[in-house]
Order: C-alpha cells, then structure tokens, then sequence
C-alpha cells in the first residue's frame, strides 16, 4: 500500500514548489531520505522541482519515477496557509507534507489527517519558527527593550492560538512579520539603531 506524500520548497516570495512523492512517504522513509540527503537549500529545492517521484531511497537519497510530472506550485497567502496547504494535500491523497523552508534551514514534517488535526503539526511548525526568531532576534538587537518586546509579541500570540482565541493562521502572519522586520533589520541595521 502506498504512502503518498508532497516534498514542498517554500520560498521567499511565498510560492510554495511541490514534487508528489507515490511510495513510503512516512517519516521513516521519505521523511528520512530528505534529512540525510537533501538537508541544505539547493538539494531541496532540486528535490521539489522534480514533480514526479514513486520512490525515494533512504539510504541512497536516489530516487525512481513511474510517470513524469511537472512540479506544481502554488503562491501562498500567509492568511490561509493551512487551508491551501491542506486542500493540496488532499488533492493528491498525501499523508505526509515535507516543507524545506530557507529561513529554519530545515525540513517541516506535516502529518495530513483530516484538517483540524493538522492544526497541531502547523502550531508546532510555527513554534519551531518561533524559537528560530528569537535566537536571530537575540543576535540582531543590542536593545534589550525592543528584544523583549518581539519575545512577548511572539509569546503573547502564541497563547492566543492555545487557548483558540486566533487560528494558527494569524499565528502564522505575525510569526513572519517579525521574520520580515528582523530580515528587514539584518539587511540594513544602521536604519534601526
């Protein structure tokens, strides 16, 4: 029985390139494959480019295709990320959602249920991308004040999304407004001293 699942590269303009992958698309097979051979920006977003996979070899990082495929992308809106990522799992029969993304230099492993139970693997998501800007935060600013400001901006927020009050949508939003700032920052700090 196959175990189907996306291999995604989200860049930095919010396309999200996907490559459908047919065979052992759990996190032991395809999920292993893309950590010990496709672990760096390049090799992922190779990987996402090739449209049409049946199987990835774990071991080997090689991988075989049955059919050929263009890879499909997808422009993002950060105000309903997970619906569009869910309704394009669903699609296709995906188990099993890989995102490399460039900013966490690493892979996302989404399990695909139904859409409410994907709410916990992308709150996780946006946790791991909390704890990433916090650490670039913490090495951007020498202003104190202004670092606790964007911990508790994120903090706040993410107790929003526990107790249900916002969906991990908005979440997500401001997760990358402070990723944009702190971008913003990285690229031009004497315009933020």
């Amino acid at each position: 029985m196959s175990t189907r699942a996306l291999i995604c590269y989200l860049d930095e303009h919010n396309v999200l390139t996907s490559t459908y992958n047919h065979y052992d698309g759990y996190d032991s097979g395809v999920g292993a494959a893309l950590r010990a051979h496709y672990n760096e920006d390049s090799k992922a977003k190779e990987i996402a480019n090739v449209g049409y996979i049946s199987y990835l070899n774990s071991e080997t990082g090689e991988w075989d295709a049955a059919n050929t495929q263009a890879p499909k992308a997808i422009k993002i809106d950060r105000k309903t990320f997970a619906e569009q990522l869910y309704e394009h799992a669903d699609g296709c029969w995906a188990q099993y959602i890989y995102i490399w993304d460039k900013f966490l230099g690493a892979w996302i492993t989404i399990k695909v249920k139904e859409f409410s139970d994907m709410y916990v693997d992308l709150v996780e998501y946006n946790l791991q991308e909390k704890e990433v800007v916090t650490a670039v935060a913490e090495q951007q600013f020498n202003d104190n004040d202004l670092l606790d400001e964007i911990i508790d901006n994120i903090s706040f927020h993410e107790n929003l999304v526990k107790q249900e009050m916002i969906d991990v949508n908005t979440f997500y939003e401001e997760i990358l407004a402070i990723r944009d700032y702190i971008k913003a920052v990285r690229s031009n700090p004497l315009q933020y001293v």
